[in-house]
């Protein structure tokens, strides 16, 4: 079993079938696979700058906070939902960043996998760590590019969220995954670095985002309080706040350690 792709380019959508390591439709469009696994289906009217998505730095910083496990029980809710749900065999993670959540996935039986991201940097770090699942640069916000009915699960990790097209590629009753920072999650960081901790609820804003077209299964929030040393600090500094002024930098540069509240709710989803 494998993933069916699509041709990305505009009024095309043909299905894509593999020569060698070149992707082409019927209509001659060809995509080269790179050497380390990841197709590049991007097209120019998709982006909005010539490096889009996450910066090398970015990536570089959130690799190394997933590799020393901070998102642990996030992970392990999901495999959780996977090992109740049997029918889940095809993954779909929409703005996969570096490929950290569905790697982790990839221990799981029978599971077949691919991350979609716009940023170059993140599918070229994500292909390198987890050359089993299938890496694909796109913009998820636009078509996907996949066939319809191709997945039995869509995730979408404090991403970008696109409910027409994650219906359209689901199965028929497939699943949907949506997790957004809870309302106190990193409110320490959000205190330390912009003088206040507002909490932020996203709950009833994500709910109506998808109930058009999905049946809310169940939603939780998975909380930890995790201690982080300055170099964590800083690199969780980087991720989230990648357009921090100066002055917001500089209330949390003297931190040398601090507890911070990760905190995230999960919504699970069925096609209706």
């Amino acid at each position: 079993m494998s993933i069916n792709l699509l041709c990305s380019v505009r009024n095309c959508h043909l299905r894509l079938e593999p020569c060698g390591k070149t992707f082409v439709c019927p209509s001659s469009h060809s995509f080269d696979l790179a050497k380390s696994g990841y197709l590049n289906l991007l097209q120019p009217q998709d982006r909005r700058s010539l490096s889009p998505g996450d910066s090398q730095e970015i990536v570089a910083a959130r690799h190394r906070l997933m590799k020393s496990r901070l998102d642990q029980p996030f992970v392990e809710d999901i495999e959780n939902f996977i090992k109740k749900n049997p029918t889940i065999t095809k993954i779909l993670d929409v703005g996969c960043g570096e490929g950290s959540y569905l790697g982790n996935l990839l221990v799981l039986e029978n599971i077949i996998a691919c991350g979609l991201d716009i940023s170059l940097p993140a599918i070229k770090q994500a292909a390198r760590n987890y050359p089993i699942a299938k890496w694909i640069i796109a913009n998820g916000d636009r078509l996907l590019p996949f066939p319809d009915n191709e997945f039995d699960l869509v995730m979408s990790i404090t991403a970008r969220k696109n409910p027409t097209e994650f219906h359209r590629v689901l199965t028929n009753q497939g699943f949907l995954l949506v997790v957004v920072p809870a309302a106190n999650d990193l409110i320490e960081l959000r205190e330390k670095v912009l003088g206040e901790g507002l909490f932020i609820d996203r709950n009833q804003q994500t709910i109506r985002t998808f109930t058009d077209q999905f049946i809310l299964l169940e939603s939780h929030i998975i909380e930890s309080k995790i201690y982080l040393d300055k170099t964590m600090l800083r690199d969780l500094l980087t991720t989230t706040y990648r357009g921090a002024r100066n002055s917001e930098k500089s209330r949390f540069s003297e931190t040398e350690a601090m507890e911070i509240t990760f905190s995230r709710e999960f919504f699970y989803f069925q096609a209706k």
